[in-house]
């Protein structure tokens, strides 16, 4: 497939999954209690927080405190679009339909990178996926968390099938930008890491040139999350990326 004929393809579902996803927007009663329900509110209000006060906070009691239960890329998208705009929650949700979308065409790019047939039926089924649809609609991380990781994916699956050191930096960075949205992917660069190695050796025999794509992948990734972990460890003693616990073996 040409480079014409792709771009045009790319620009097809992009403009079919905004519209889809436009169209379900326009059909939500009352976009404030359809938007902002269960935790949308942390999301919501701590951007507000973090405009008033300066710092990555949530309000309690007319006071202010650090927030800790969250990681903040996603409070930054919401700080930006608050600070700049008057419908900021319609502005949110379109921002995020637009995300949504482009995700649809990375979607569509991984499955041509297996054969053509796989590639219309990964467009046909995230354009219309009402899970998508559905959480584009919500403030929530989970449009910008699968936009990080299907960047991710992408430049994986290109680092996978040749090496370049562009593929390996992306890599880096998306996966610090997911683990600063969601922290439960925080193992990913340690994986990355281990199967470097493997996969530049099946490639060209050297291993070494895994072992350092691995490097790169760790720094890049530990250097966008430095800043909060760097605030937990002064202020909370703690290297933990959030304070939440669970059942996860990492007790993260």
């Amino acid at each position: 497939m040409n480079d014409k004929k792709m771009v045009r393809n790319y620009l097809f579902i992009f403009f079919v999954a905004l519209l889809v996803r436009t169209i379900n927007l326009l059909f939500i009663d009352n976009t404030g209690s359809h938007a902002l329900m269960e935790d949308a509110l942390i999301y919501w209000e701590g951007a507000q927080s973090w405009k008033e006060s300066g710092f990555f906070s949530r309000t309690v009691n007319e006071t202010f405190f650090p927030e800790t239960e969250r990681v903040p890329i996603y409070f930054i998208l919401l700080l930006f679009i608050r600070s700049f705009l008057s419908e900021a929650l319609i502005a949110t949700l379109f921002c995020q339909a637009i995300l949504d979308s482009v995700s649809c065409v990375i979607i569509y790019r991984l499955g041509t990178m297996i054969n053509k047939q796989t590639g219309l039926f990964s467009a046909i089924f995230s354009i219309f996926s009402f899970n998508l649809i559905l959480h584009s609609s919500f403030i929530l991380t989970e449009t910008l968390f699968l936009f990080f990781m299907c960047c991710l994916l992408l430049f994986s699956a290109e680092f996978v099938l040749k090496f370049s050191w562009k593929s390996v930096i992306s890599v880096g960075i998306f996966c610090g930008l997911a683990i600063m949205t969601r922290s439960i992917v925080f193992l990913l660069p340690i994986a990355i890491a281990i199967l470097g190695p493997v996969i530049t050796y099946i490639q060209s025999r050297n291993w070494i040139r895994g072992v350092n794509a691995g490097l790169v992948v760790l720094v890049i990734s530990g250097v966008i999350t430095s800043p909060i972990l760097y605030r937990n460890w002064t202020q909370f003693n703690s290297l933990h990326l959030t304070s939440q616990n669970g059942v996860f073996f990492l007790d993260w």
